[in-house]
């Protein structure tokens, strides 16, 4: 079984990147974050001419993800709230963060943490609160799943080797101590970071060396990490990176960490790598454009406004 996840910024935008990908990289399921498109308008068609089933959890503009797969998912459910209660869930399942499904003996989880803004602002304690709930999520899941997967855009680096310059990163949103502890508390259940356990690479991208995992510095970039249950009865066979496809013009993403999984022979160690998914890195020259027009048109009104107002103060 080949599982890969990617944030996409946008399924709408990145739809034939997409497309084009699972064409190429026919795997069992692809978990999506920030799809940023309600239900309605998740483009289903284009997802079924390659082959692909789609379950949903989107919004507006914002957060949204998605499992597509080859074969029906089982079991599946968005937010916390069918597992944990909504009592208990409150607010957090107002944002379209979490899905999960099942595929065989394997329970998927795809989830899009929330990023925080900055350290001690009221977003920030959401997503404290929010990796509070994750926890208590999981270790319900865990109580009825052996195989369980967790994957996504987590927005944490846990350690100072995921940054590619971790100094005077403390502070900063993504890799506080309060972020990583409670990053650390949701792994406790038993979870292990899929490419750690693998391979302590460092990840070599389009922009140079980025980090040891596809982690481009805070504010640029964000961590997705694979975990699996320790003692899976399905375990893990490899895990890698994949670059960015020199031939796309969007820096955007490509998947970058595959599990695989098999019940067969599970003490061979992993003979390839394997992918999880990457974020922009850098601004793509139709940006670049599209902001180099915006600011000659400001430059022009200011312009024709004091023209104006010379003309005025001589008339006076």
């Amino acid at each position: 079984m080949k599982i890969a996840t990617w944030n996409v910024n946008s399924i709408r935008t990145r739809l034939t990147h997409v497309t084009d990908w699972l064409a190429a990289n026919p795997v069992d399921v692809l978990c999506l974050q920030e799809t940023k498109v309600v239900d309605q308008d998740f483009p289903r068609e284009a997802i079924a001419s390659v082959g692909y089933r789609a379950e949903i959890s989107g919004q507006k503009s914002y957060n949204g993800v998605a499992l597509l797969s080859q074969q029906p998912l089982a079991d599946v459910s968005t937010g916390f709230t069918p597992i944990v209660g909504a009592a208990a869930v409150g607010d957090l399942d107002d944002q379209k963060r979490v899905i999960t499904g099942q595929l065989g003996d394997v329970r998927i989880v795809n989830l899009y943490v929330p990023n925080g803004s900055s350290v001690g602002s009221e977003k920030y304690e959401y997503k404290l609160r929010w990796l509070t709930m994750l926890k208590v999520y999981l270790d319900k899941l865990l109580a009825d799943h052996d195989a369980l997967l967790v994957c996504g855009d987590f927005n944490i680096a846990l350690e100072d080797r995921d940054i590619h310059d971790p100094k005077g990163k403390a502070t900063h949103i993504m890799s506080s101590p309060q972020e990583r502890a409670a990053l650390a508390d949701v792994l406790s259940l038993g979870l292990k970071d899929a490419f750690r356990k693998f391979t302590d690479e460092v990840a070599t991208l389009a922009g140079g060396t980025i980090g040891r995992l596809p982690f481009s510095g805070i504010g640029a970039g964000a961590l997705t990490i694979t975990t699996c249950r320790q003692g899976c009865t399905i375990a893990p066979k490899a895990a890698s990176l994949t670059s960015n496809p020199a031939n796309w013009k969007s820096p955007v993403i490509t998947p970058r960490s595959l599990w695989k999984f098999s019940d067969r022979d599970r003490s061979i160690p992993p003979a390839h790598p394997f992918i999880l998914s990457r974020k922009r890195l850098m601004a793509t020259s139709d940006n670049l454009q599209e902001w180099l027009f915006v600011a000659g048109y400001v430059s022009f009104l200011v312009f024709i406004v004091w023209g104006v107002m010379v003309s005025s103060s001589r008339q006076d």
